[in-house]
């Protein structure tokens, strides 16, 4: 009865229908369902359940998403360790992505201000030695080795994935323009030299200075998307990430 579901605590000698029929009532009152079964009988629970782990390797392995090579339930901690670590690290990518192009698009912005352009080379270095392998090494992140009380968001359009975006814009926009004055108060800087009516310049002070700190900003914003626990382990234990870090800075 879906009345005495919430008051039920352990179900006995349940067939396959009832296994079924009592995670459909779960989750018809808004629970997250989790089932792990080891048979054919449990096949349709498996399916049914949002998260599903088959502690055999027979008929309950092909429909449910995971499959326990230990054969225990113990594993279902490990699975939501997982599950919130490939969370966190999706919604981490995802702001890292909005953020790249608004650095680069900034940067470009005030070099046609003043008649200047990234070069070719600037561009895929930017692109395919950088930004693409932080935004890749970036999902290797472990999970965190303890299962905390916190989950992370569930959504993308919640007010701590939002605030961080537009407060990690307003960081880039103040930076870049600090930069850009600090450039212009140098003793040694030279204003960008004339050009044919229409013509942009990519070799001037000004295109340097800001492609070598956008590089900067490509790697620090990486980094603020690459928090640590409850969820994740820190950066400085995913080598590879770490080393692209080392090599964008080295080379920027």
């Amino acid at each position: 009865q879906p009345n005495l579901i919430d008051r039920i605590l352990i179900f006995a000698r349940t067939t396959p229908a009832q296994k079924t029929a009592i995670v459909d009532q779960l989750i018809n009152k808004s629970y997250y369902v989790g089932m792990c079964g080891d048979g054919t009988n449990d096949c349709g629970a498996l399916k049914a359940a949002h998260v599903g782990l088959a502690l055999s390797e027979a008929e309950a392995s092909v429909v449910a998403p995971f499959t326990s090579q230990r054969k225990t339930i113990s594993d279902v901690p490990t699975l939501l360790k997982e599950g919130r670590c490939a969370l966190a690290t999706s919604f981490g990518a995802f702001q890292y992505m909005i953020l790249y192009p608004v650095v680069q698009l900034f940067c470009v912005l005030i070099l046609y201000g003043i008649g200047s352009i990234l070069g070719d080379l600037q561009y895929l270095y930017a692109d395919l030695a950088l930004t693409l392998p932080l935004g890749i090494f970036m999902c290797y992140a472990k999970p965190w080795s303890k299962l905390e009380k916190r989950v992370p968001p569930s959504s993308l359009w919640n007010i701590r994935t939002i605030t961080s975006i537009i407060f990690e814009i307003g960081l880039v926009i103040s930076f870049t323009l600090i930069a850009y004055q600090l450039l212009l108060q140098q003793s040694w800087f030279v204003n960008l030299p004339s050009a044919h009516e229409g013509e942009l310049i990519v070799s001037c002070f000004e295109n340097t200075a800001l492609f070598l700190f956008v590089n900067f900003q490509y790697i620090t914003t990486s980094i603020a998307f690459s928090s640590g626990k409850p969820f994740r382990e820190s950066f400085l234990y995913n080598k590879i990430y770490l080393f692209t870090i080392v090599f964008g800075w080295s080379f920027s």
